[in-house]
């Protein structure tokens, strides 16, 4: 069975979520996306034709706003696009709280056999805490509370008695 998934769920509502926002992350998006096919501006023609999507406005009228010498520059007026562009991507990561304090019950599998419970609590803060943002995992909490080494499998969770708060 999967436990990352409902452990992942959990995290996420404890985190805020990341939109890109504005014309500069929408240009490094659109360059990481869409830079290596095609064409050195395949990422530019991408980023124009969602952008015309979602203004109503003609592919033409934007291109401009793409050109190099113009890459830099932000109108007032247009910022709200980007928002809404960022929008329309959708979520892109999580920004977590400044930690988690967890505290998990498991039976795991050792040496082939479960019934094996244990309980742990694990405070993760700073990088740690955004690289379990980004991915939380049991083998990540699994390795903590064994410094190092991982049970061989996890038999059950139980999600009653395991909790994740903010710090």
């Amino acid at each position: 069975m999967n436990y990352d998934a409902p452990l992942k769920k959990r995290v996420d509502k404890l985190s805020t979520p990341i939109f890109l926002r504005t014309k500069a992350e929408l240009v490094d998006y659109y360059q990481q996306h869409h830079g290596k096919a095609g064409s050195k501006d395949s990422w530019k023609k991408a980023i124009i034709k969602d952008l015309a999507a979602e203004t109503g406005k003609k592919e033409k009228s934007l291109e401009k706003r793409f050109d190099k010498q113009r890459l830099e520059k932000v109108e007032k007026k247009t910022a709200s696009q980007y928002v809404d562009l960022g929008k329309k991507i959708g979520q892109v990561g999580t920004r977590p709280p400044k930690g988690y304090q967890i505290y998990f019950v498991v039976d795991i599998k050792i040496s082939g056999k479960c019934g094996n419970i244990r309980s742990h609590t694990e405070t993760l803060t700073g990088s740690a805490a955004y690289d379990f943002s980004q991915n939380p995992s049991w083998d990540t909490l699994m390795m903590l509370y064994f410094k190092g080494s991982v049970a061989e499998n996890i038999c059950k969770v139980y999600w009653d008695e395991t909790t994740i708060t903010p710090i």
